[in-house]
């Protein structure tokens, strides 16, 4: 504890007591409040005195982050000082601003640190100002305000700091050392105290006491670890007194103490002096002793001197610090709002060339979408998408690329669905034709039993085939997909029928063919498919007129053809669904089976009835797959013609597939029905 002339400090205690107190500034959006908390209170030789901490909230309403430009909130500060005719109290203005930390105002790794801003769009911020001091009984007062406004800021969130809890220590005095120097008669002693005000410093403070009998002038000196003296001053102590004195720094760079010219102040010879010392003492022994009183009021004295130069220094010191922070951020700020400035110039202009590119590729878009340039429409629109600056833009762009791709879609299928009808009329008027052509000829063949032993005949038939296959879709506006589909097709049949051992029990046919399919007559379908090959079977009877035969045959026939299915021609372009297919097909089959015949010859009229079960094998089945059952009913009805019905209830399906994951496993059958007639060639 300091003695006499020293302030007594009784801390009684922490009390928040929050009230509301005033608004300091309210513009734009943008209203600074403070209010004050009790947090100490002390008696000193004044007065009994109370220290606020004064606190300030910001409230922002605007979109936009904001941080404040240079502010001075002062409030009427009292202090304790000593002078000649003892303590007096004095009043002065003290900006409450300085230092001002907000909270969720950005992550500063120090006070002085620049901030992305102060308060949050939309939110409120809360910050302790500095502490302010006055006569116990009475509240903080407002002494002035300067505010000069704010600046939006549109930086991004930064990250929220950490927070840190210190447990502080009291710092505790040394041991009595004396000085490396023939000063034997003077010792001290040290404390220091370190940590964080406005930015960091380190407080030294000093006690020198004398054994000296009469009072001594020397000089103190701090020096570094190269020996520059930092802090130098000039002390008196009285005889048998102590003096203390404090040095504040930013740095704790003080290595050793350097007391040097220590002289007496009665005789001004130095402590180092022994005939100084002789002479000193005979003059202390002849010399009437310095009274108690006396030395208090020297103690006194050096205290008050001391105490005064420290204060003048820690104010000089602080006024010079402060100023020096506030131009250093009004500059940060200067430069701060001139880059934002330049900023949004840049910006505002990125702007206005975006949206005259986005005009100018709606515009072009909209002239080639009258022309039916669709194409070029949709590469347009695609360009205003790329360049929209808001939701409407890009909507806008949105909807006149959706427009002009349905237009373009509308446009290929009516031009697709128009030439797939015309391909259908096509077809029709051919299979008319060919079916009239085919009829003529059949009406004028004749067929009858010769008994020799070589018969060659030649066959013409009509037919209906519903063959299944696969097919792939073609239109990029459908989802791929590989289909199973049927496709009922007219036949035209073509065959040759030689006979060997006409006339015996066991007879030999062989049965070359070709068969011609389209899909006529079926709206949104076209293409074509053909079959070619041949077939032998040996007909096993008692006499060649027996009434009950055996019959075993086998053949080979190659497929080959293509199709494509349009829906909406097929629906006579009332639909919209842009389902485009193709199939092709290509894969040999083997066919083999047997069964039993009805046979009966009357005035040389044949009838036959031939039920048969056949295997068939495609091409492309695997080694190990099995091949397919199908069923057949053969009749020759008295020479005049012949019916070849064909069945299978879950055939093999045959052509490519394009999309192999999309296909949907179904059980797919197979029908075929023929009327035939034969005329003799030998």
């Amino acid at each position: 504890m300091k003695k006499s002339g020293f302030l007594f400090l009784f801390v009684l205690g922490f009390c928040y007591e929050l009230l509301a107190q005033g608004t300091v500034y309210s513009n734009k959006g943008v209203t600074v409040s403070w209010t004050y908390a009790l947090i100490s209170g002390s008696n000193t030789p004044c007065s009994d005195l109370d220290s606020y901490q004064i606190i300030f909230k910001a409230v922002n309403t605007n979109n936009r982050h904001i941080r404040f430009r240079i502010t001075d909130v002062s409030f009427y500060d009292h202090s304790c000082n000593e002078t000649k005719n003892g303590f007096s109290l004095i009043r002065s203005p003290k900006n409450a601003w300085i230092g001002v930390v907000w909270s969720n105002g950005g992550a500063a790794k120090s006070l002085t640190a620049a901030r992305p801003y102060d308060v949050p769009a939309n939110d409120e911020s809360t910050s302790n100002g500095n502490v302010i001091t006055v006569k116990r009984g009475q509240k903080p007062e407002l002494a002035q305000v300067v505010f000069q406004g704010f600046d939006f800021v549109d930086d991004d969130a930064p990250e929220a700091p950490s927070t840190t809890t210190t447990t502080r220590v009291s710092p505790q005095w040394s041991d009595w050392k004396g000085f490396s120097s023939c000063a034997t008669g003077l010792e001290y002693r040290t404390l220091k105290d370190q940590g964080y005000a406005l930015n960091y410093q380190v407080h030294l403070y000093f006690q020198v006491r004398s054994s000296y009998n009469s009072p001594v002038r020397f000089e103190f000196n701090l020096l570094d670890k190269n020996g520059k003296v930092h802090f130098g001053n000039t002390h008196d102590i009285a005889a048998g007194g102590t003096v203390e004195f404090n040095h504040k720094m930013d740095a704790d760079k003080i290595k050793s103490i350097q007391v040097k010219n220590a002289v007496y102040i009665n005789s001004g010879r130095s402590v180092c002096d022994a005939n100084a010392n002789t002479q000193q003492a005979a003059t202390s022994q002849s010399s009437p002793a310095i009274t108690k009183q006396q030395q208090e009021q020297m103690k006194a004295a050096d205290a008050h001197n001391n105490y005064i130069n420290a204060k003048m220094r820690e104010t000089e010191a602080e006024e010079k610090r402060q100023l020096q922070q506030q131009e250093a951020l009004r500059k940060q700020q200067e430069e701060e709002r001139k880059r934002y400035e330049a900023e949004q110039e840049r910006i505002r202009k990125e702007k206005e060339a975006r949206y005259a590119r986005y005009s100018a590729a709606i515009e072009n878009g909209d002239n080639a979408l009258k022309s039916g340039n669709y194409e070029n429409a949709m590469t347009y629109y695609n360009q205003a998408k790329s360049l929209a600056q808001d939701p409407d833009q890009a909507r806008i762009a949105n909807e006149r690329y959706t427009q002009a791709f349905e237009a373009k879609k509308t446009a290929e299928r009516k031009v697709r669905v128009e030439k797939q009808q015309k391909k259908d009329k096509e077809e029709n008027a051919q299979f008319a034709g060919m079916a009239a052509g085919t009829a003529g000829l059949m009406a004028t063949m004749k067929d009858r039993y010769i008994e020799r032993f070589f018969a060659a005949k030649v066959q013409l038939g009509l037919g209906i085939e519903n063959l299944p296959m696969y097919t792939n879709n073609t239109s990029a506006y459908v989802m791929n997909k590989t289909y199973i589909q049927k496709f009922a097709m007219p036949t035209f049949h073509v065959g040759l029928k030689a006979t060997l051992f006409n006339n015996k029990g066991v007879s030999w046919h062989i049965n070359p063919l070709f068969n011609l399919a389209f899909p006529a007559l079926s709206p949104g379908k076209s293409g074509a498919y053909s079959d070619y090959g041949g077939t032998s079977s040996l007909m096993i009877g008692l006499k060649h007129d027996s009434k009950w035969k055996l019959f075993a045959e086998g053949g080979w026939l190659h497929k080959d053809g293509s199709f494509t299915y349009d829906a909406d021609a097929a629906n006579g372009g009332t639909t919209a669904t842009d389902d485009v297919r193709k199939g092709t097909l290509k894969y040999d089959v083997l066919k083999y089976g047997g069964g039993i015949a009805f046979y009966s010859l009357l005035d040389d009229a044949e009838t036959v009835i031939r039920p048969a079960v056949y295997f068939e094998r495609p091409s492309f089945f695997a080694a190990d797959q099995k091949p397919v059952m199908s069923f057949n009913l053969f009749m020759n009805i008295f020479s005049a013609f012949m019916l070849d019905i064909s069945y299978s209830p879950d055939y093999f399906i045959g052509g490519q597939v394009n999309f192999p994951g999309t296909v949907t496993p179904e059980k797919t059958s197979y029908f075929s029905i023929k009327v035939i007639r034969q005329g003799r060639l030998y």
